[in-house]
Parts: structure tokens; C-alpha cells; sequence
């Protein structure tokens, strides 16, 4: 019982779709969808605003064809230190086993 009240507020608050349901665009939720990826919005950002989720708005934008954006945790490859690998040690590092 608690569980399915917590879904419920849950729902409601956000006021999402409940997960598996598909989404459906027509051409209103198109023509915002293609506006809020003008203005430069994060994929999570627009789906907030839109009520539907982040996966959705990537999908859509895709199929669309909308131009693509640089990922957002990529980084230069310049300003990245790559972590060094300690150095192997060179020949046994443990004793014989004796039989």
C-alpha cells in the first residue's frame, strides 16, 4: 500500500507518464520539441519541461534528424590528464612454491 502511494504522488506531482507507456507526438509536441532543441536545451531539460523523459527526447530527435550536439561530459583532449597506469615489476615478485 505505501509503495503504491508513493507512486501515486509521485505521478502526479510530476505529472509524467507512468514508465512503459509510449509517448505520443503530434505536431504540437513536435514543433516544441524542435523549438526548446533551438534554444539550445539539454536533452533532460526539454523532457522535464515536456513531461516526457530524456530518452524519449533523444529518440525523437534522431528520428527527426535535428542537428546533433557535443556531448556534454566529453572534454578537451588536451586539458584531460589520462591516469597513469602503475609500472610493472620486473621479474618475480613472489618466492618459488616448494613442493
Amino acid at each position: 500500500m505505501r509503495r503504491l502511494l508513493l507512486h501515486l504522488v509521485v505521478d502526479s506531482a510530476w505529472d509524467r507518464k507512468i514508465e512503459g507507456d509510449a509517448v505520443e507526438w503530434n505536431e504540437e509536441s513536435i514543433a516544441r520539441l524542435r523549438a526548446l532543441w533551438a534554444e539550445g536545451l539539454s536533452t533532460a531539460e526539454i523532457g522535464r519541461r515536456m513531461g516526457v523523459s530524456k530518452n524519449a527526447v533523444v529518440g525523437k530527435a534522431h528520428r527527426l534528424n535535428l542537428p546533433s550536439r557535443p556531448s556534454p561530459i566529453r572534454r578537451d583532449v588536451e586539458h584531460v590528464q589520462r591516469r597513469r597506469l602503475p609500472r610493472r615489476v620486473q621479474g618475480p615478485t613472489l618466492p618459488a612454491l616448494s613442493a
